[in-house]
């Protein structure tokens, strides 16, 4: 299943989890591959976001890459996953953002305050309000 078919086929069944892809497994581990590559490339980026998507409610992926991605590939993550069509991969970029604080966070974080998904929204503003966030959120909140 392509990242648009499982957005698509989301829609429709919004309770698709990862028990339910009977190769999640393989899923996992292409993932945490290209993790560990430090792939910065578009079709990675947008695999691993929508695996994220699917694993959200385990958070295992977003675990992993909270705990070993590279500065410079959770930067180039969040940015990719500000406009993903998954909303279940946007929300985990702003909690990405509250973990690590990418110096392109509180950027990211603005485009995540305006987005279409409430909860979306609600995760943004949780990563701001961190009281052990090192941003200011009146700058980020205007």
């Amino acid at each position: 299943m392509t990242p648009q078919t499982y957005a698509v086929e989301s829609m429709k069944q919004p309770d698709l989890e990862e028990y339910m892809f009977p190769l999640w497994d393989s899923v996992y581990q292409t993932t945490v591959d290209l993790i560990n590559s430090r792939s910065t490339d578009r079709e990675d980026m947008d695999s691993i976001l929508t695996a994220m998507a699917i694993d959200n409610e385990t958070e295992d992926i977003l675990g992993y890459i909270s705990e070993n991605g590279c500065e410079l590939f959770i930067e180039k993550l969040v940015e990719a996953g500000a406009g993903h069509l998954q909303p279940n991969a946007r929300w985990q970029c702003a909690e990405l953002i509250r973990r690590r604080r990418p110096q392109n966070g509180d950027r990211v974080l603005k485009i995540l305050l305006s987005d279409e998904d409430e909860y979306v929204v609600k995760r943004a503003k949780n990563a701001i309000m961190d009281k052990d966030a090192d941003c200011d959120p009146e700058t980020i909140l205007g």
